[in-house]
């Protein structure tokens, strides 16, 4: 865990700074050095960390046993090429490099063209366990970097932002869930206090109380096998062990960022708002409930948009340290948890 400790401590540092004129006007640095950090982190690591990254490596040096996979059938089937040119040309340490550098280029760029404190989302990034899920999940996070980049285009160019998820799909058909962001911009509104407690409420309890009767329904997901072959297999874990705590944790942070937020049609408010519904319905599903990741990423723009919104010192800061206090907590579970089988880090330059 070493590693993982210098980076918290390294972006909580970053993060101090922004409490200074100069580094809260000038941030561009210190994220392209966090960036940068990470980026060698994720990069070099040994195939031993993360529990996806030997099947990234055998199907990279197996290519054509790749080509044959059922999973990759479909509108996936761009990870296939995609794999099959590194592997004729490349190395796979390169493949690596590369695959890492689109997440955290992606990554960067949409903080520091959305966030209010790009500093402050880069070190939710890491706390909220986002960055080590990559150096599991990295196909899916591949595929979230290029739709958060078309999010920066998505308030004056909508073209450009379904380019953008379409070609995410190639990565991970996942993505075309988030072609929905274009009703929730237009249609979704949190202005009422009233429904926004009732479908948090409900949700909630559904979750809990109903998690066979769910079942049936989200079953339904084979529908979507004509994308993928594989699409069904996100729901054969359904009906896991769910922990009432974290979930109610996870409510209460959102209900308390909603009542302090200022602007309650921020469309990154939205997102986390959808994110918390779906997780309080699906979060059963195994992993399943990586489809609504994409949702979550609105909560790296939401919490340091509520602060910046907040003129008085004392509530502004005191909600600062609520969600830096929340987002420890979840990265503290996680981490000692080792989901995503993320420890021991062991570094590899082969």
């Amino acid at each position: 865990m070493f590693i993982y400790n210098v980076l918290l401590g390294l972006l909580f540092f970053f993060y101090i700074l922004t409490f200074f004129k100069y580094w809260k006007q000038h941030p561009l640095s210190l994220l392209v050095f966090s960036c940068l950090f990470m980026l060698l982190i994720a990069a070099f690591k040994s195939i031993s960390v993360g529990t996806d990254a030997e099947n990234y490596y055998f199907y990279f040096q197996n290519v054509e046993v790749l080509k044959q996979n059922r999973i990759f059938k479909g509108i996936q089937r761009g990870w296939y090429y995609y794999n099959y040119f590194f592997h004729e040309y490349l190395s796979f340490r390169c493949f690596l490099f590369v695959n890492y550098a689109i997440i955290f280029i992606g990554f960067s760029y949409f903080l520091y063209k959305k966030s209010a404190n790009c500093i402050t989302s880069i070190l939710l990034f890491f706390l909220l366990y986002f960055f080590c899920a990559s150096l599991n999940v990295m196909r899916q996070y591949m595929a979230i970097s290029i739709v958060l980049v078309g999010l920066t285009f998505f308030n004056k160019n909508k073209w450009k932002f379904c380019v953008c998820v379409l070609l995410a799909s190639l990565f991970h058909y996942s993505a075309l869930i988030c072609y929905s962001f274009l009703l929730v911009h237009k249609k979704l509104s949190l202005n009422k206090t009233f429904y926004v407690m009732l479908f948090i409420i409900i949700s909630f309890l559904l979750g809990f109380t109903f998690t066979d009767w769910l079942k049936g329904y989200i079953e339904q997901i084979s529908i979507v096998d004509s994308l993928n072959e594989g699409a069904s297999s996100y729901v054969e874990q359904w009906g896991g062990e769910r922990n009432i705590v974290t979930n109610l944790l996870i409510n209460v942070m959102f209900l308390i960022s909603y009542f302090l937020a200022k602007n309650r049609s921020s469309f990154y408010l939205k997102l986390y708002f959808l994110y918390i519904i779906f997780n309080n319905l699906f979060g059963s599903a195994g992993q399943g409930n990586r489809l609504f990741l994409y949702f979550n990423m609105g909560i790296l723009i939401a919490l340091p948009e509520i602060s910046s919104q907040l003129k008085n010192f004392y509530i502004r800061n005191i909600y600062n340290v609520i969600f830096i206090v929340y987002a420890y907590a979840i990265w503290y579970v996680s981490i000692n948890a080792n989901n995503g089988d993320v420890v021991p880090y062991l570094f590899s330059f082969d």
